[in-house]
């Protein structure tokens, strides 16, 4: 498997409680592979300039408000398999803390989507990207959090629920990350759902 310079993972800013165990090849891994490779191509995801990965894909786990996750420091991967991912089996918010089992920690974002995946039982999917251009086109445009909720706290999570309480915010399938400089949010009831709302912003951002 082919890859970038490893990257350094943005700071983990919830108490991970990660049992290690080895990957389940049943986990629906290569569905998140192919969503996650055209973001990558895209610039979307990946590391940046100072070695630091961003961006992150889940799919929600069949009926459950469990979820996969793509680990952390997985930036620099050029394609993802099991290994490559972990199932976050639950968290509380009050105690900012987050389980997870499978063979890689959650990345940085994990606590915002536990949160999503367990208040709103119709989203199956969740995307976080970096882009700097479409963050400073859509912010305070498009449905967007406090600059105060920066990114992988408990705040940041409870903004974001509370937009997406909004049915047409939850319809759009988008929100922009105030406190989290070119962060961006999307999800969506179906796993090609968060991805084409991705991609009609990207081709019509510039």
């Amino acid at each position: 498997m082919s890859s970038m310079p490893e990257p350094r993972e943005g700071v983990l800013k919830f108490n991970c409680h990660w049992t290690k165990t080895r990957a389940d090849t049943a986990w629906p891994w290569k569905a998140m592979d192919a969503i996650r490779s055209r973001l990558l191509a895209k610039g979307l995801v990946g590391v940046d300039s100072a070695g630091i990965g961003y961006g992150n894909v889940s799919l929600r786990i069949d009926k459950t408000d469990d979820f996969i996750v793509t680990g952390t420091q997985t930036g620099h991967l050029v394609s993802i398999a099991s290994e490559h991912v972990t199932r976050v089996v639950g968290f509380d918010l009050e105690e900012n803390r987050l389980d997870c089992q499978g063979p890689i920690q959650a990345s940085s974002e994990s606590m915002t989507h536990a949160y999503i995946y367990r208040q709103f039982q119709s989203i199956s999917n969740v995307i976080h990207i970096h882009h700097q251009g479409m963050w400073e086109k859509y912010r305070n445009v498009l449905p967007t959090t406090s600059s105060q909720a920066t990114y992988g706290t408990p705040e940041m999570a409870r903004a974001i629920a509370a937009l997406i309480s909004d049915r047409n915010v939850l319809k759009g399938g988008t929100v922009i990350m105030g406190g989290h400089e070119k962060g961006l949010l999307f999800f969506g009831t179906g796993h090609e759902d968060a991805i084409r709302t991705i991609l009609k912003h990207f081709s019509s951002w510039n």
